[in-house]
């Protein structure tokens, strides 16, 4: 489906989504985490589990627009790099931290 030629898209995303609340939030979830770096004295699982939960909240209401409707510096792509190379560093080390932590039943197969 097309908008009509008569349809301004640009100025019907303005009006329907809030871009620079949207972008805002990327930004400040990439400047909290850009500067990580696996530091041994802290919890691998928490880092990835605190990960999660605030790459969740920044995403939660992008509308994931086509990219020409966004602004050439959108933030997105950076910040997803950003949680995606923290994630590979945490994922690991926090599954060996929650074996110690856990006790686990293996699932038997059917």
């Amino acid at each position: 489906m097309r908008a009509d030629a008569a349809t301004d898209v640009d100025v019907m995303i303005r009006d329907t989504w809030d871009l620079e609340t949207i972008a805002a939030r990327y930004t400040a979830f990439e400047n909290r985490w850009i500067t990580h770096v696996g530091d041994p004295s802290v919890d691998p699982l928490a880092t990835h589990l605190r990960l999660v939960a605030q790459w969740l909240g920044a995403i939660r209401t992008d509308p994931r627009l086509p990219v020409r409707y966004l602004p050439p510096d959108w933030p997105a792509r950076s910040a997803e790099e950003t949680c995606r190379r923290i994630a590979e560093q945490t994922e690991e080390p926090g599954r060996r931290v929650a074996a110690e932590l856990l006790e686990t039943t293996p699932v038997e197969p059917s």
